[in-house]
């Protein structure tokens, strides 16, 4: 074995060790900070969810502009074709809403099931 061949196993056994000693570092920092501020009450946690559910709109949006631009076969570029989409899904969603609170269906299951059944 010359000098530049490595041993594949030592750098998956120092890459395991790396990982196990960092999580344990977590751990510990984690029971230290809970003391002081409670992990439960951090506002990173409402902010993921936030960051979530705007994703799953535009997801929902983007996914409903693209079927109907492929329904009414468009060619645009691509670029183009994402703007012109995600704008087109977003006036459904906004006209799917108004419909929708005409025959005042505003409730939990709307906001989880329209963004679901455009995707």
């Amino acid at each position: 074995m010359s000098g530049g061949d490595r041993v594949p196993f030592v750098g998956g056994a120092r890459g395991l060790a790396l990982a196990l000693v960092s999580v344990a570092g977590l751990g510990l920092f984690a029971l230290f900070v809970n003391e002081h501020y409670p992990i439960e009450e951090w506002l990173f946690f409402r902010y993921a969810t936030y960051a979530f559910y705007s994703l799953f709109f535009a997801a929902a949006c983007l996914a409903a502009g693209l079927f109907s631009l492929r329904l009414c076969r468009v060619g645009l570029p691509a670029l183009e074709r994402v703007v012109v989409a995600f704008s087109l899904g977003v006036f459904q969603f906004e006209l799917s809403m108004f419909l929708l609170g005409v025959v005042q269906a505003y409730n939990t299951v709307t906001f989880y099931l329209l963004p679901a059944a455009f995707l």
